[in-house]
């Protein structure tokens, strides 16, 4: 483990490590004005939130959408949706959109079918079908080409499985230096995971794990140990954003723009859903207004316990591949711990974690997002 004060100094050499002393100067404003990024999502109802946010926030340049297809909707579909919400906010900017492989790196893990369905048969008035075509090449080629031509290191913010960037990192080793950071909505930390819930009796029995880690727990260490500083916006920070009626009115009142209407159609569907928080939204702030968090330095590993049966959604398991991305028999995972994100001062990665989200200032990044302010 590298020594704390030491990583400590590197983050903040490059600007990654904010707190209370984190005021942006004029200049550190004028540099992130041209900072670039890729968003690597799953296309989840939140993740059009965050996309939106993204497209319409000020000082981001996005470069490339890379879509998982393991995540909480299918490709092509979702990949699709994201080219229209692209081809709707993004002013006329021609960004690629590419879909990565339908299955995790390894393992049989895999949302409910139902859950997948709702998000995939996705539908809103607000939005038009895209009229563009998806890049010629795969998510992961995407994401590996993207940052192969770029003259300066490009930011990632994740809002998916990791599935696609451990394919990348894997593949293309030589484009982890063009990396300057990954932003990843993520585990949980101090807070109880989102995997089991009451009334699935077909969920594992997971309390300690978030989704998007869950769902491939080996490209998250993959990830986690890849080298590349990391900001994690985990359950934690989510927990203070759950959608409710106030909180749609705060972002809504008084917005009336293409990405304005379809927030509020989205908002209102999901409003609809028990427990659903503005995950990926949250996530997009704090990648693009690093003070909208206040954060901590922890020590993360996570959990890629093996089973002999392991635990895999009904029906799922047989549309995977039998062997994993190594050319190995696909494994199991423990069903009850896999996935967790655990603290280990021993073997753990430092990674910068947002604690306590300002409420206030998130929601004012969304609304300047979709004022196109």
């Amino acid at each position: 483990m590298r020594p704390k004060c030491l990583f400590i100094s590197v983050l903040a050499a490059l600007g990654l490590l904010v707190g209370q002393a984190s005021n942006t100067s004029a200049l550190g404003q004028a540099e992130m004005q041209t900072d670039p990024w890729i968003i690597d999502t799953d296309m989840d109802l939140d993740d059009w939130l965050a996309l939106l946010l993204a497209l319409g926030h000020s000082r981001a340049d996005i470069r490339a959408v890379s879509v998982v297809g393991d995540g909480g909707n299918r490709c092509p579909d979702a990949a699709l949706s994201a080219l229209a919400i692209v081809e709707l906010a993004g002013e006329g900017r021609h960004i690629p959109v590419a879909c990565g492989e339908g299955f995790p790196v390894d393992g049989f893990h895999s949302m409910p079918t139902a859950w997948r369905d709702e998000s995939n048969s996705a539908n809103f008035d607000a939005l038009p079908a895209a009229s563009g075509t998806l890049a010629p090449v795969d998510a992961v080629d995407l994401v590996t080409q993207t940052l192969r031509d770029s003259d300066q290191p490009i930011s990632i913010l994740s809002l998916a499985p990791l599935s696609n960037l451990a394919r990348v990192f894997d593949q293309a080793p030589d484009v982890i230096p063009m990396v300057r950071e990954i932003v990843i909505m993520g585990g949980a930390v101090h807070a109880s995971g989102n995997v089991a819930v009451p009334g699935f009796p077909n969920l594992p029995p997971n309390y300690g794990a978030e989704w998007n880690v869950f769902l491939d727990p080996v490209a998250a260490a993959a990830v986690f140990t890849s080298g590349i500083p990391i900001r994690l916006v985990p359950i934690d920070a989510t927990r203070h954003v759950p959608v409710s009626d106030h909180l749609t009115y705060t972002i809504l009142e008084g917005i009336d723009t293409p990405a304005g209407r379809l927030a509020a159609q989205i908002l209102e569907a999901v409003g609809a859903i028990p427990s659903f928080y503005l995950w990926d939204p949250l996530a997009a702030s704090v990648a693009l207004d690093r003070d909208v968090c206040d954060y901590r330095m922890v020590p993360l590993t996570v959990n890629t316990t093996t089973s002999p049966e392991g635990w895999s959604y009904p029906g799922t398991a047989a549309d995977f591949p039998q062997e994993n991305w190594r050319g190995e028999p696909r494994r199991h995972f423990d069903a009850a711990t896999s996935g967790a994100t655990e603290i280990d001062p021993d073997h753990g990665t430092w990674v910068v974690m947002c604690a306590w989200p300002n409420v206030v200032a998130f929601t004012d990044s969304l609304r300047h997002s979709l004022s196109n302010e």
